[in-house]
C-alpha cells in the first residue's frame, strides 16, 4: 500500500537556501491581515547545527502583485532563535518571506511561500 502526504506551503516548516549553503526553520504558523506578527526562526547549517551569520535580513512580498509588506521588521537573535518584529500583510493572497542571510561576505536567500489570512 502507497501513502501519499499532500502539505500546503503553510505546513512547510523548513527552507533550504538557493546556495544550499544554510537551512531556515521557521517557528510561526499564523498569518493574520492587517495585524503586525512576529516572524520566528532558526538558522542552521546543512549538518543542522545553528549558525549565527553577520547579518539576517527579512522581507516579504506579494509576487502576484510587485508589493511587499510597506514597513521594514527588525530581526533579533536571542540564543540562536530569530525573531522578526513588525510583520505586516495588508492583503489577502500569497505572500513569499524572504530570508537574507551573509555569511564570508556573501549573501543567500532562502523564501516561504504562505497564504495570509486564512
Amino acid at each position: 500500500m502507497i501513502f501519499f502526504i499532500l502539505a500546503c506551503s503553510e505546513s512547510i516548516t523548513e527552507a533550504v537556501s538557493q546556495k544550499e549553503t544554510f537551512i531556515v526553520v521557521r517557528e510561526t504558523v499564523d498569518f493574520p491581515l492587517n495585524e503586525e506578527f512576529n516572524f520566528v526562526f532558526t538558522i542552521m547549517n546543512l549538518e543542522r547545527s545553528p549558525i549565527t551569520p553577520e547579518e539576517v535580513f527579512v522581507d516579504a512580498e506579494m509576487p502576484e502583485h510587485g508589493h511587499g509588506m510597506g514597513q521594514t521588521p527588525t530581526t533579533s537573535n536571542t540564543n540562536d532563535l530569530y525573531t522578526s518584529t513588525g510583520m505586516i500583510f495588508a492583503m489577502e493572497g500569497d505572500w513569499d518571506i524572504n530570508i537574507y542571510v551573509t555569511e564570508e561576505g556573501s549573501v543567500d536567500q532562502a523564501t516561504y511561500s504562505v497564504v495570509c489570512c486564512e
